[in-house]
């Protein structure tokens, strides 16, 4: 009996290891084929992840973009409505005394004259005689320079009072086109 087991014994051995060895090559080829296919959805989710990144930064350029257009745009708007004003003599006046009184300046004198300047421009030159302090009058000059219309300062003449405010001349110049714009 000892022989009849010892060659059943044998083929089943074989068999057992051929059973693992087939056993171990199935394993081995699914878990090759689950990581293909694995590495392959990787792959596939880092492109689109890629792709998303792409187009992310593409709307936030255009974002930039379209918030640079309605800055542009309200500007236009602005400068729009300015030119669509007509400009007189009496408009100019006014928004220097405007200016005058928001810089808290005391307007001692005013001499006002419109003369053409060539074929198309017309010239309002304003001469203002000031009372205030010196950092008033720098803010008066400062907003004159920056008003919604071209002032050029021609012209002017400072003197420093005993009371510790500050007596200004000042002549301004203001050049727009005949037709008022």
């Amino acid at each position: 009996m000892t022989n009849v087991m010892r060659y059943l014994l044998v083929p089943h051995l074989a068999l057992s290891g051929l059973l693992a060895i087939g056993a171990a090559a199935a394993w081995a080829y699914f878990a090759m084929t689950s990581w293909s296919v694995s590495e392959t959805e990787l792959r596939r989710a880092q492109s689109q992840h890629t792709t998303a990144k792409s187009q992310l930064k593409e709307l936030r350029y255009r974002a930039e973009i379209a918030g640079q257009m309605n800055i542009s745009l309200a500007r236009l708007a602005e400068l729009d409505k300015r030119f669509g004003q007509t400009v007189t003599q009496s408009s100019l006046v006014a928004d220097t005394t405007v200016l005058v009184q928001r810089a808290d300046v005391d307007l001692l004198n005013s001499e006002n004259t419109s003369q053409t300047a060539g074929d198309t421009a017309t010239v309002v030159r304003q001469n203002l005689s000031l009372e205030g302090t010196y950092s008033a009058l720098r803010y008066l000059i400062f907003s004159i320079e920056n008003a919604s219309y071209l002032h050029v300062v021609e012209e002017t003449d400072w003197t420093a009072l005993d009371s510790g405010n500050h007596k200004l001349r000042l002549q301004i110049a203001t050049y727009f086109a005949k037709d008022g714009s």
